[in-house]
């Protein structure tokens, strides 16, 4: 019993032995969790070290930017410049560049326009002396015409000469004035015929100026007064045109009267083709010419795409035509001087001179222009 008691007392020692060796363990296993926390502590202090390292290089890296801008201010302000060349000053314009004094601006006769007009401006003349327009006054003849707002009864026409003759009269910057339609009455021509004399410079008369029983313009013109110069051109069409002038007394100028000592008469072809013709070649040089400009049409030598031919050689025609590219024409339709719409059609006019016959295909032509 003894020795069992001795045996229990040292199994006894034994646990308790083995208690404390388990608290030892224990210590070792928190040792080893504080030196694995030392440890990492360690790394956490290696990694901020490095991060105030990478802080430093980047502090120095900046500071070498700064001391190279520096040596490149350096290098500049050292460094030697050549010029190789001097600057030419752009706009600039130099007094006398343009015109110089004494210089002619515009010469007489100019026809004065919108750059000419700045031209005036540029040397402070805003009151330049030009030529006065003519006053033109425009009638039409002929029992067969009615407005071209009314509709036409039995053996009747539109009247298309006057619209046609004041649009070509505001192309030359001349306003109209238009005494509308006068029957085919000798005693009616005569008293509109005179009032258009007095109040205008030139007056246009359309129609009633051929040879027919109706064609009383011509007389109707020496009934007052106009001195008639001649009755027919060698044109085609156009060749029954009139052409007078009237020579006034000289006395102060009343209202409504034109101040020249002269009036101009033109008696024109009934035929709108005729008279759109006449217009262009005779009437448009002459009013110009009254305002001192010599008028010069815009010509240009192109190709004929297709021959013309002709009976009659005794007149000067001309062919109405149309461009078809930029060097040739091609004729329009045209079945003489009624076929208004050719002249829709048409670009310019060409020339056939009297005599000939003529115009083969490919043939060089001069077009004036429209």
């Amino acid at each position: 019993q003894g020795q069992d008691a001795l045996a229990t007392e040292e199994q006894g020692q034994d646990a308790l032995a083995t208690e404390e060796q388990g608290q030892d363990a224990l210590a070792t296993e928190e040792q080893g969790q504080d030196a694995l926390a030392t440890e990492e502590q360690g790394q956490d202090a290696l990694a901020t070290e490095e991060q105030g390292q990478d802080a430093l290089a980047t502090e120095e890296q900046g500071q070498d930017a700064l001391a190279t801008g520096d040596q490149g201010r350096d290098a500049l302000a050292t460094a030697a410049i050549r010029f190789v060349g001097r600057q030419t000053p752009d706009n600039i314009f130099r007094r006398g560049m343009d015109l110089r004094q004494g210089q002619v601006v515009l010469s007489q006769g100019s026809r004065i326009g919108p750059p000419h007009v700045a031209v005036l401006a540029s040397v402070g003349c805003v009151q330049p002396l030009v030529a006065r327009r003519p006053r033109v006054g425009v009638i039409a003849g002929g029992d067969e015409l009615v407005a071209p707002g009314a509709k036409p009864g039995p053996a009747q026409i539109r009247n298309t000469n006057i619209p046609q003759l004041v649009a070509q009269l505001a192309g030359l910057g001349l306003k109209a004035r238009d005494y509308g339609i006068v029957k085919d009455v000798a005693a009616d021509i005569d008293r509109v015929l005179k009032t258009a004399l007095a109040e205008n410079d030139v007056v246009l008369v359309s129609g009633g100026v051929s040879v027919g029983d109706f064609d009383l313009a011509p007389a109707a013109m020496q009934r007052n007064g106009v001195r008639l110069l001649f009755e027919k051109v060698a044109v085609k069409p156009g060749k029954p045109t009139v052409f007078g002038i009237l020579e006034r007394v000289s006395r102060p100028r009343r209202e409504g009267e034109a101040p020249a000592t002269q009036a101009y008469c033109l008696g024109l072809p009934g035929n709108p083709v005729a008279t759109f013709a006449v217009f262009e070649l005779l009437v448009k040089p002459f009013l110009y010419k009254l305002m001192g400009h010599t008028y010069t049409p815009v010509c240009v030598q192109m190709r004929l795409d297709e021959a013309v031919a002709r009976k009659d050689t005794d007149r000067q025609s001309w062919i109405p035509v149309r461009s078809t590219s930029r060097e040739s024409v091609k004729p329009v339709p045209y079945h003489g001087s009624p076929h208004l719409s050719a002249l829709g059609e048409a670009d310019g006019l060409v020339p056939m001179e009297i005599g000939v016959a003529h115009l083969g295909q490919g043939t060089p032509v001069p077009v004036r222009l429209l």
